[in-house]
C-alpha cells in the first residue's frame, strides 16, 4: 500500500503529460503552419539556399535571424531527414518537448511543495489552453526557451538541496543554449542572477568557496567570453532597432499584452481569428491575488525554517517574473 502511495504522484504526472500530448496533438495539421513554425525549416534541411539564413559558419547555418540562432534547426535536422517535413514532424517534437518541460516543473514543485500540490499544479498546466496552444504552434517560438528555463530553475534548487559543481556547469550550459536559441533569453539570465544575488547570497558564497581554484578561473574566463559575445551580438541589434526610430510600447500596453498572453487571448485570436470565447480576466486577478499573498507572507511570522525557506523561494519566483516584465 505504501509503495502504491509513493508511486501514485509519478503515475499521475505521467498521465498529465500524456493528456497534454494527446490534447495538443489532436488534429495536428490544424490550423495551417505559419511563419514561426517554418522559419527554421530551410536551415534544418541543410540550407540549400539563403532563405531565412542570416549567418553561416562555413556551410552550417548559424543564425536564422539576427536574434534567432539555428539551435532548433540543428535539433530538427535528423527528424526531417528521417521522416520528411510535415505538420506532424514540425509540431509533434515541440509538443513532446513541452511535455518534458511540464515534468521538470513537476519534479521541482514536488521537491518544494509536496506531491499533492505539485500534481494539482501540473494537471492545471497540462490542460490550460494558454499552455497547450502556444506549445502546439511553438508560438514565439518559446518551447525551447521554456525547456531551458525549467531546467535552470530545477538545477538551481537541486543545487540548493545538494550542492554539486556539475549542476552549476549545466546551468551555464542552459544559459548559453537558451541565449543562442533566442537572444531575449537574456531577460531570464539577468533576472536569475539578480534574484539569486538578493535571495540566496549564502549559496553564491558556497559556490565560490567550494569550487577549486581552476574552476573559479575558468568560470571567470567563460563569463567574460559570454559577456563579450552578448555585447557583440546584441549591441548591433540595439543600435538597429533604436527607440527613436522604432515603436516602443508603454508600460500599460506591455501589461495588456502580458494579460493577453497569460489568458490565451493572443494565441486564440491567431488560431481561430476570434477570441470572444476566451475568459480574459483570470490572469489579472491571479496576479493581484499573488501580490496580496506575497504581502501577507512578508509580514506573517514563520517560526518554522522550512516555511521561511518556501517563502524565500516564492519571493524569488515573483522577483524573476517582475524583472522579466520590466525588461
Amino acid at each position: 500500500m505504501m509503495v502504491i502511495r509513493r508511486r501514485l504522484p509519478d503515475g499521475l504526472a505521467i498521465a498529465a503529460a500524456c493528456a497534454f500530448v494527446f490534447i495538443a496533438a489532436y488534429r495536428i495539421d490544424l490550423p495551417g503552419l505559419y511563419m514561426d513554425e517554418l522559419d527554421f525549416v530551410n536551415a534544418a534541411q541543410g540550407a540549400p539556399d539563403n532563405t531565412m539564413i542570416h549567418m553561416r559558419l562555413g556551410s552550417v547555418p548559424l543564425f536564422i535571424m539576427p536574434y534567432l540562432g539555428a539551435l532548433k534547426a540543428w535539433i530538427y535536422a535528423p527528424v526531417f531527414s528521417l521522416f520528411g517535413v510535415s505538420a506532424l514532424t514540425i509540431r509533434l517534437p515541440a509538443i513532446l518537448l513541452a511535455a518534458v518541460t511540464l515534468l521538470i516543473f513537476f519534479q521541482l514543485m514536488r521537491a518544494k511543495l509536496g506531491a499533492v500540490w505539485a500534481t494539482v499544479a501540473l494537471w492545471i498546466m497540462a490542460v490550460d489552453p494558454a499552455n497547450l496552444f502556444p506549445s502546439r504552434l511553438d508560438w514565439g517560438p518559446t518551447v525551447l526557451m521554456h525547456f531551458f528555463q525549467a531546467a535552470i530553475l530545477a538545477l538551481w534548487f537541486s543545487y540548493r538541496d545538494k550542492p554539486g559543481l556539475w549542476k552549476m556547469v549545466l546551468i551555464f550550459v542552459c544559459f548559453g543554449l537558451g541565449f543562442f536559441d533566442k537572444f531575449n533569453f537574456i531577460w531570464l539570465v539577468l533576472a536569475f542572477v539578480i534574484g539569486v544575488s538578493l535571495c540566496y547570497p549564502d549559496s553564491l558564497k558556497n559556490i565560490w568557496a567550494s569550487s577549486p581554484r581552476f574552476a573559479r578561473q575558468m568560470g571567470a574566463i567563460l563569463a567574460l567570453i559570454a559577456l563579450g559575445a552578448i555585447l557583440y551580438f546584441v549591441f548591433p541589434l540595439l543600435l538597429h532597432f533604436h527607440p527613436g526610430r522604432a515603436h516602443t510600447m508603454g508600460l500599460q500596453m506591455k501589461w495588456e499584452e502580458l494579460l493577453r498572453t497569460l489568458g490565451g487571448v493572443g494565441v486564440a485570436h491567431l488560431i481561430f481569428g476570434n477570441s470572444s470565447r476566451i475568459i480574459p480576466f483570470p490572469p489579472f486577478w491571479l496576479i493581484v491575488t499573488d501580490c496580496y499573498l506575497a504581502l501577507a507572507c512578508l509580514f506573517f511570522p514563520m517560526p518554522n525554517a522550512e516555511a521561511r525557506e518556501n517563502r524565500k523561494n516564492g519571493f524569488f519566483f515573483l522577483l524573476i517574473g517582475f524583472l522579466i516584465f520590466l525588461q
